[in-house]
């Protein structure tokens, strides 16, 4: 019995230290020079970052105009959520998340300051047009005014003698008589039209060097491919609002022209009171 209990023991204690080995190898284990060897997991992978990454290369076109600004958007949504804090090990994707959050703010900042500086210049441009409009009204340089009211399509050249031309042409318009001798009603030239515009009446009575204040921030935005520009003025002690709206072409030496697209003086919409 004895020696069978032996045997037993000897043969059992094979399998006992194989099951204890086991149980250990998945402990970490010290060791006199590394100390704990610590079992390698996997990295976690916040696929987020490399979203953020592509959408901050795809941010460039944010440098076109202001609806592009969303790939920004979305590139620093993603990157915030790339950037959440973590435990344990540094997951994988943080990396390319910072990177695509540094592009996606930089062509953020210099889109939106192309737009900014280009509305800026834009409005400056139209304000100073438009009040050299109105100096030369009050002058009554009604020629020029009126070519500066044209499109650079329409403008005569530059040596074209503009009063001649208008004269002449308020003379062929004047009352005459037709073949069986009644007489004709004569048609409105461009100086009667100009001449009984509101807004012109306005700047006359005003006269040259009126203190001309603008009424409201000059207002410079884009419609049908065109940029256009409102610009409203008021003289000092005046309860009416000289209104522009203007257009910026660019003719075919690539130069920006502006013109005139309409002044009038500036009325509040009618709104029709609603109907209960």
């Amino acid at each position: 019995m004895t020696a069978d209990s032996t045997t037993d023991s000897a043969t059992a204690s094979p399998k006992g230290d194989d099951k204890n080995a086991s149980i250990l190898g998945g402990v970490p284990q010290m060791h006199a020079e590394t100390g704990y060897e610590e079992i390698e997991g996997v990295v976690p992978l916040r696929f987020s970052g490399y979203v953020c990454l592509l959408l901050g290369l795809i941010s460039v076109v944010a440098l076109v105009g202001l609806p592009a600004l969303v790939f920004p958007a979305l590139a620093i949504v993603f990157g915030l959520f790339a950037l959440r804090p973590y435990y344990g090990r540094k997951p994988a994707g943080r990396t390319p998340a910072m990177i695509g959050l540094s592009l996606a703010i930089a062509f953020a900042a210099c889109g939106y300051g192309v737009v900014a500086l280009k509305s800026y210049t834009l409005g400056s441009q139209a304000k100073y047009y438009t009040h050299q409009y109105m100096e030369l009204v009050a002058n009554d340089f009604e020629e020029l005014a009126i070519e500066l009211g044209k499109d650079y399509k329409n403008r005569f050249a530059e040596t074209m003698p503009l009063s001649d031309f208008y004269v002449n042409d308020e003379e062929q318009n004047g009352d005459g008589a037709d073949e069986s001798g009644m007489p004709m009603e004569s048609q409105p030239t461009a100086i009667d039209e100009f001449r009984g515009n509101g807004a012109h009446i306005e700047m006359r009575r005003q006269g040259p060097g009126a203190d001309w204040k603008l009424d409201s921030p000059v207002r410079v935005y884009h419609q049908f491919g065109i940029d256009r520009a409102e610009v409203n003025w008021r003289a000092d002690g005046s309860d009416q609002v000289v209104q522009f709206f203007m257009q910026y072409l660019i003719d075919p030496n690539d130069v920006g022209q502006w013109h005139i697209e309409l002044v009038q003086i500036k009325r509040e919409r009618l709104v029709a009171e609603s109907i209960l």
